[in-house]
């Protein structure tokens, strides 16, 4: 899926602040990569993280260093994203694992808030100006939040156009519910 860095700031402007006592914040040092490590490796879906992966993989390859979103309550990691670079596509940025821990998901637009926050980030001085987003077809709730933004799917192929139909007909009443509330939730002043 595509999303403009003009569709972000669209529903961004939509959208209320971080919940009371959630703290959020770009990666900073070397001492937050076990607590991010460790969020990772509860998704089974993800593989086993190190902290050697995580440099190697998302850290190195970072759009910039404010492209990350660490979420806190107190003093627990409980979500994270960030964006990298997509190797010889100089426009483009990809949204990579956009995770929130299960105890706080379906609460308080946590997850559209640390989508919105990585991907407000995508030019951030690089030229860019187009995320790539992609996740497993089984992620409904990450379709959703992605659709709902604006994200155009790619149809690349007969097998591409068949998924985004049978995903779009699963989605069908949240998608529609979701773009209702959208529509009428007032904008935020910047």
């Amino acid at each position: 899926m595509y999303l403009s860095r003009d569709q972000v700031l669209r529903v961004w402007n939509r959208f209320p602040e971080m919940p009371h006592g959630f703290v959020v914040k770009s990666y900073e040092d070397e001492r937050e990569l076990a607590a991010w490590v460790d969020l990772l490796n509860r998704e089974s879906g993800f593989g086993v993280w190190s902290e050697k992966r995580l440099r190697d993989e998302l850290l190195s390859q970072l759009v910039s260093p404010r492209s990350t979103t660490l979420v806190y309550d107190d003093d627990r990691l409980v979500g994270c994203a960030c964006l990298v670079r997509v190797p010889g596509d100089p426009r483009t940025a990809q949204g990579m694992f956009m995770y929130l821990d299960k105890a706080y998901r379906g609460r308080r637009k946590l997850a559209h808030l640390i989508t919105l926050r990585t991907l407000a980030f995508v030019d951030d001085g690089q030229g860019m100006d187009r995320t790539l987003i992609t996740t497993d077809p089984e992620r409904l709730s990450a379709l959703l939040i992605y659709l709902q933004f604006g994200a155009e799917p790619i149809r690349d192929s007969l097998y591409s156009f068949l998924q985004w139909r049978r995903i779009r007909r699963r989605l069908g009443p949240a998608l529609q519910r979701m773009e209702r509330r959208v529509a009428l939730a007032p904008e935020r002043q910047s």
